[in-house]
């Protein structure tokens, strides 16, 4: 598929194999942000727009601060495990994930595996609740009240 180079060059090898079928989207992500390997449920999730040297940083946003501190902190153990939400960037459309990254690989290559969790629908349905309650306030705010 075009832009679904990682589907066979950098998801090749044996330790990786295992988890290319997972039903979990997962990346391997070197502490530099740049996407190691995907199996094939994150490049359904990220619509195969993963081309070889991509970072996590080209991919997702809204931290509040570089992606890449997240990943150094969770590989070096300071970091909290909480899982964050994140933004995927897309022209046509949007997708939210509540990303968990956890420490992996040794002291020569660390690296965190990143699962990932669509969280878009969940999401849309907080926005329409939060403007339901904006529009219900607006009732109240001019002295209407519902029967």
């Amino acid at each position: 598929m075009p832009g679904d180079s990682l589907s066979e060059e950098a998801v090749s090898g044996a330790e990786w194999d295992a988890i290319e079928e997972l039903p979990v989207p997962l990346l391997k992500v070197a502490i530099s942000g740049e996407i190691i390997s995907a199996n094939h449920e994150a490049r359904v999730l990220l619509d195969n727009r993963i081309p070889k040297g991509s970072r996590i940083s080209d991919l997702m946003k809204g931290l509040g601060r570089p992606l890449v501190d997240w990943l150094a902190e969770t590989a070096e153990g300071k970091g909290t495990s909480k899982p964050q939400f994140l933004e995927v960037i897309h022209d046509s459309k949007e997708t939210h994930l509540q990303v968990s990254l956890n420490p992996a690989g040794d002291a020569e290559t660390p690296h965190v595996i990143a699962v990932l969790n669509d969280v878009t629908e969940s999401k849309n349905l907080e926005m329409q609740f939060v403007q339901s309650q904006k529009n219900a306030g607006n009732w109240t705010a001019c002295g209407w009240r519902r029967a």
